[in-house]
């Protein structure tokens, strides 16, 4: 799976500490009511919800994975299809489409899953935790094809229709000129994925990024999402990154999963303008 695994068997009972503020913890009572004396959606063979808790900052769902009591069609389909992570990626999208815990993520809060998972070896535990960037890449296309296409374009203007002086262009082209040469590396904490290439096209800076694993096991169905949402919170906060896009730079992401040097999976995704902008929008 697809999910962050650990060590651990310990049982958490439900704690809440509701936020300070008026407004998010009236909304943060309603996001933990929903899932009183209901499941969290349609659940997978094997997978229970427990409860729900608020935790200052953070929303926490906790399930039960028995993945010792499926059989072996369940079981196999389990881990071939990445049935928990894909699971996990639903609710997600879900969350972002809830206006309480959306307006949470855009007040600073994460939303963490959190499972026991049984098998026929002991128990272990798996967390996996999303924020607004996950749902801003959902809202917009992954790559702006404007922004790739009109990547040598050098007449630029600012949000507010002012020009932007042809030499800030320039000098933003040249400083991507410079980075690949050096071949930065992107920051991906804790994604285990390599950097195989970079290249500068005149205002869009273009990583390629390469992953390979022993298996064949799928990603989760909206890992793009989860990627370029970390992508996200770097780019739209770093000044830097944020004043070329404002001048009009994109950053490309060309990302590959391979086994045996075999293409599993291959996506592509921008960070430009529109993506800040919405993530850097005041709730």
């Amino acid at each position: 799976m697809a999910l962050a695994a650990c060590a651990g068997t310990g049982r958490q009972a439900a704690h809440n500490v509701w936020p300070s503020d008026p407004e998010e913890r009236s909304a943060a009572e309603r996001v933990y009511a929903k899932t009183l004396g209901r499941p969290v959606g349609v659940m997978p063979p094997g997978l229970d919800f427990t409860f729900r808790e608020i935790v200052e900052k953070q929303i926490l769902d906790h399930f039960d994975y028995r993945l010792d009591q499926l059989d072996g069609a369940d079981l196999l389909n389990a881990v071939r299809e990445n049935v928990a992570s894909n699971f996990i990626d639903d609710l997600s999208l879900s969350a972002c489409r809830d206006p309480d815990i959306r307006f949470l993520l855009n007040n600073g809060f994460d939303y963490e899953f959190r499972m026991r998972i049984f098998g026929s070896k002991g128990t272990s535990t798996a967390s996996n935790k999303m924020d607004k960037g996950f749902c801003v890449a959902s809202d917009l296309p992954l790559a702006n094809q404007n922004a790739i296409e009109s990547r040598f374009e050098k007449v630029r203007h600012w949000p507010n229709g002012d020009r932007v002086d042809p030499r800030l262009v320039e000098r933003v082209m040249g400083l991507f000129q410079v980075a690949a040469a050096k071949h930065e590396p992107p920051d991906v904490d804790g994604l285990a994925l390599k950097t195989t290439n970079l290249e500068a096209e005149g205002l869009m800076l273009s990583f390629y990024v390469a992953k390979e694993q022993k298996n064949t096991i799928k990603q989760s169905k909206y890992w793009p999402q989860n990627f370029k949402g970390r992508i996200l919170a770097k780019r739209c906060t770093s000044k830097a990154s944020l004043a070329a896009i404002t001048v009009g730079a994109v950053f490309r992401y060309s990302i590959e999963f391979l086994s045996n040097k075999e293409v599993l999976e291959h996506v592509v995704f921008t960070v430009s303008y529109p993506d800040c902008l919405l993530y850097n929008k005041k709730p």
